[in-house]
């Protein structure tokens, strides 16, 4: 782990860091003298940085449109979050959050409590469109549409995968360096944010036709419904359209059928699972079912076409009880 880019007395050189490092406008809540202090612990895995940031003093933030991404987690404090003219988006001890998401909105905010603990990973967007591409097998360019995961269980396998990324920084030096795990690690962060977040992926046409508004609600109706029993009759009277109109827009702008899109975001979401799991408590015939795949052997065979490697060898590569007992608070502070 690198040196402390902040330290606790430091208020002039805090303001400056969150300046430079998350183009974030900060200044104290309270007006006394005291200024913006805490730590900032820096680590790198190739050119990813983890932050664990502790901070003693409520605070507010502002932050241009930029083509970063704040991955969030929150171990401790309140964050409220709000983009353009959106309602703010509130984040508590246990949640993360995608700080500056949505490209085109600025964001402000607070963060406030006694003990402000969070790590925070900057994720560039271009990252996010490469592993769509190469999901896709085409040119995609990705829009996410919220701060807020869509789901529960989708912020904790978000937290798990931030949780590996700091224990492999905190823990393994030497595979920290290796720019194949570098960058390994960025695109599963990627994947797993593309599953985590609400987002729309769109095939950009060479005549840059825009995508028709019944079509986006439909991706992002699924997105966040793919748990779910989704069907075309279901999905097409969401966004008021019928069935043949959705298959036309689907096939003229995304190169598939609804029902094969949703089928590639159940894929995503059981790879996110199979890196986030536990071996130990968990089967690939499990996550398989959960995500509506019955025929296990077609399952694997998609699966391995898609990512390059078994669900089994996903599962096993990275095991969540063995990322949740690589860290803890005490290997992080200093």
């Amino acid at each position: 782990m690198d040196a402390a880019l902040v330290d606790r007395h430091d208020a002039t050189k805090a303001d400056e860091v969150f300046a430079e490092t998350y183009a974030l406008r900060v200044s104290p809540l309270d007006r006394g003298p005291s200024g913006l202090s805490g730590r900032l612990q820096r680590s790198h895995v190739g050119s990813i940085t983890i932050d664990d940031i502790v901070v003693g003093v409520d605070f507010r933030f502002q932050r241009h449109p930029s083509d970063r991404i704040l991955l969030t987690r929150i171990h401790s404090g309140v964050v409220q979050a709000a983009q353009g003219d959106r309602s703010p988006e509130v984040f508590t001890e246990g949640d993360v959050a995608a700080i500056g998401a949505v490209s085109d909105r600025p964001v402000a905010g607070t963060s406030c409590g006694r003990a402000q603990h969070y790590t925070v990973v900057p994720i560039d967007r271009r990252v996010l469109e490469a592993v769509a591409c190469s999901s896709s097998g085409g040119s995609q360019r990705v829009e996410l549409l919220g701060q807020a995961p869509v789901s529960v269980e989708a912020g904790r396998r978000m937290a798990n995968a931030i949780d590996y990324a700091t224990a492999l920084a905190v823990t393994d030096p030497s595979a920290s360096t290796d720019p194949l795990v570098a960058s390994s690690l960025a695109r599963h962060l990627a994947a797993v944010m593309l599953t985590t977040f609400p987002h729309r992926a769109l095939h950009a046409p060479d005549d840059h036709e825009p995508m028709p508004a019944p079509l986006a609600k439909a991706i992002e109706y699924i997105e966040q419904h793919v748990d779910t029993d989704v069907t075309i009759t279901s999905v097409a009277k969401a966004v008021h359209t019928s069935t043949r109109s959705l298959q036309l827009m689907f096939r003229r702008y995304r190169d598939c059928t609804p029902m094969q899109h949703l089928r590639d975001v159940r894929m995503l979401r059981a790879h996110a699972d199979l890196i986030a799991a536990d071996a130990a408590s968990t089967s690939v015939a499990a996550v398989a079912t959960r995500w509506g795949f019955g025929h296990s052997g077609r399952f694997a065979g998609r699966y391995r076409e898609r990512f390059g490697e078994t669900p089994s060898a996903t599962l096993h590569r990275s095991p969540a009880a063995e990322r949740r007992t690589e860290v803890g608070l005490d290997s992080i502070f200093v």
